[in-house]
């Protein structure tokens, strides 16, 4: 039998790579005469850019940055030179990874460091800048990389004010420089996989500044401030942030890029499916096994374990993840937590995931 791993990471725990290493030990102790091949994923939120360092001829790229409270540090992105393209995890710099508990603060981080890798890529040569968004600390509504890339936001009687999402409300005007931003002649994709609106009871701020560290008033302060921006910003673009689905993302920043410079939005898993063969690997197998650490209702809505089954064209697949509060899936599905228990499966993921392997296989055979 063939049989093609192609999961996401395990959040958290393992990164995709180590994911598929760990299942293939697994199904190859059990089953040593399976041939099996690897293709690990991403959705293109976080963790997207170990995906992209694994393609031929792309290199990694280290810069000087900001995190999402402006302090400096380094962070990386992917360069591939022969198409001139780059890839920025919005999460590098603007991150929560970034940050301790008790420094999210959304009313006070900023995108300006991914701003600054944008800007670090363009000045590399990119013609294509790819954007993955995803692990946010911020809700901006992509202001932060607006001044990065040259822009300067000013209140009603000419002062500047910072990009931050608890300022936004302030700002009267968006100044450039002459030369318009850095970047204008570029190409500009956004991977977001989900379509909450910029404000609003399902924008960017109700949904999702809560895990940035929102207080209740924090959330309501967040969201009058993107109305605010968004009215600035259809004045100076002419679109309306609010009609464009995704625009929410990512703390409003997928908005951001789309108003500002053009960028198209774009289901991320689509993208990296297309740039790892997917449907070529796909074909060559028998079974398909995929997962991530977490199934929840969020999970057929653009990750990874929803793309491999719907672009699967028949073949049978089997889910493994670190712990689900799904039932009735429509493929099987196997919990590490389940197996092994909770603490074990978090401490021990790469263990538990090649220990599963006979569970695995008598998954899929039975189908």
């Amino acid at each position: 039998m063939k049989v093609l791993i192609a999961p996401d990471k395990f959040k958290g725990t393992l990164a995709a790579a180590q994911v598929c290493e760990a299942i293939a030990q697994g199904l190859l102790a059990s089953e040593k005469s399976w041939q099996v091949r690897s293709l690990p994923l991403a959705d293109g939120g976080d963790g997207t850019l170990d995906f992209f360092l694994t393609q031929p001829g792309c290199e990694r790229v280290r810069a000087d940055v900001h995190d999402a409270l402006m302090r400096p540090i380094k962070a990386d992105y992917a360069w591939l030179p022969e198409t001139q393209t780059a890839f920025v995890e919005m999460a590098q710099a603007s991150g929560l990874v970034r940050l301790r508990d008790e420094e999210r603060n959304p009313l006070r981080t900023t995108t300006f460091g991914t701003g600054e890798l944008i800007r670090d890529a363009i000045r590399r040569g990119a013609k294509n800048v790819l954007i993955g968004i995803g692990g946010s600390a911020t809700t901006d509504g992509g202001a932060g990389v607006l001044c990065a890339l040259g822009a300067r936001l000013v209140d009603a009687v000419g002062n500047e004010v910072p990009p931050v999402g608890g300022e936004l409300a302030r700002v009267a005007r968006v100044e450039w420089p002459e030369r318009g931003p850095i970047g204008n002649d570029a190409t500009f994709v956004a991977f977001c996989d989900v379509q909450n609106p910029f404000y609003g009871e399902h924008g960017a701020a109700h949904v999702y500044g809560p895990q940035k560290g929102a207080t209740p008033a924090d959330v309501a302060a967040l969201d009058n401030a993107l109305r605010h921006w968004a009215v600035i910003t259809q004045n100076y673009s002419g679109v309306d942030l609010q009609r464009v689905p995704g625009s929410g993302a990512g703390g409003g920043l997928a908005g951001g890029l789309q108003a500002w410079l053009g960028a198209e939005l774009k289901p991320g898993i689509e993208v990296i499916l297309d740039l790892a063969h997917f449907d070529e690997a796909a074909q060559w197998a028998d079974v398909i096994v995929t997962g991530e650490g977490r199934v929840d209702h969020q999970t057929l809505n653009g990750k990874v374990v929803a793309g491999v089954w719907q672009r699967a064209k028949g073949k049978r697949v089997v889910v493994v993840c670190g712990q689900s509060h799904v039932k009735n899936f429509p493929v099987p599905v196997i919990s590490l937590a389940e197996e092994f228990g909770l603490d074990y499966a978090m401490a021990h993921t790469a263990d538990a995931l090649v220990r599963m392997g006979e569970r695995l296989l008598r998954a899929m055979r039975t189908g």
